[in-house]
């Protein structure tokens, strides 16, 4: 329970961060302007912080809690999915809305990335 939550706190706080560069360096506009334009900043990041943390309590159950290089990748494609399942699920309709919205592969690229970089804490913390 102590993993998900410093994964959900790393997406939550990588969510604040990646808003900052939409919105104050113009990074990313095109893909994630809309969105962040939509949601308030808790609401952003409390959003980030729930998918990260469902994400990856499923991701615990298929590696066993053993972090090692499976890991990351089982995380880089359950991250990739997952955003699938959010978008035709429309339980999040204004993150199918504006972010799903944009080219399904940069999505799941993104969202595999992201799985990946909220895990990183997770891998320093075990060496």
């Amino acid at each position: 329970m102590i993993q998900n939550t410093i994964v959900g706190m790393t997406s939550a706080t990588y969510d604040i961060i990646l808003r900052y560069l939409v919105e104050e360096l113009g990074l990313f506009r095109p893909t994630l302007g809309k969105y962040f334009k939509t949601h308030g900043t808790l609401r952003a990041a409390f959003v980030a912080f729930a998918i990260a943390f469902s994400t990856f309590s499923f991701i615990n159950v298929l590696i066993n809690a053993q972090l090692d290089m499976n890991t990351v990748i089982v995380t880089f494609i359950a991250s990739s999915f997952a955003g699938i399942l959010i978008d035709y699920s429309n339980i999040l309709p204004t993150l199918s809305e504006t972010y799903y919205s944009q080219h399904r592969s940069i999505t799941m690229v993104l969202d595999g990335l992201s799985g990946i970089l909220c895990i990183l804490p997770l891998i320093m913390l075990q060496k």
